[in-house]
């Protein structure tokens, strides 16, 4: 199963952006690192393969984080594909240092599992009767046993 979702970032100044997927290789987002140029939408794929998910936290929730910074127009003034811009955007997030405040959280949900349900096993077998299928209860030993069943000192002397 895979699950798309898209983001849309829109911008009045050069804005770079930088998406932390949630840790695993089930999450993904694509473009991992971009630009969002003035009066121009970028869309942000993020994806989910839950066949290679191994544990969803308590909450249910993992979140996408995209950081974002506004940068000047003459970072991208002889720029024009939008392979060179991704490329000065990684070169701009590569320099950066420190926090960035400007962050979008995304969080995506998890629906509970239904609850476990364990089932009582049971030993079958056949002595006398063929095609005939006997239930019996295993026989504890005495690790196994809850502490009432064990026997007292007393029996045991």
């Amino acid at each position: 199963m895979s699950l798309n979702g898209r983001t849309l970032l829109r911008a009045w100044i050069p804005v770079i952006f930088n998406v932390e997927c949630p840790r695993g290789r089930a999450f993904g987002a694509t473009p991992h690192i971009g630009v969002v140029m003035p009066h121009c939408k970028t869309t942000i794929y993020c994806t989910f393969r839950s066949e290679r998910i191994t544990r969803v936290p308590d909450d249910g929730i993992y979140i996408y984080s995209i950081f974002q910074k506004a940068v000047n127009d003459d970072k991208f003034i002889n720029v024009q594909s939008d392979k060179e811009k991704e490329r000065v955007a990684r070169k701009i997030w590569s320099q950066h240092r420190g926090k960035c405040f400007e962050c979008l959280r995304l969080p995506v949900g998890f629906e509970p599992r239904r609850p476990a349900t364990h089932e009582q096993h049971a030993e079958l077998y056949c002595d006398d009767i063929p095609g005939k299928l006997q239930h019996t209860t295993p026989k504890l030993s005495k690790e196994e046993m809850p502490t009432s069943q064990l026997p007292s000192a007393e029996e045991i002397h």
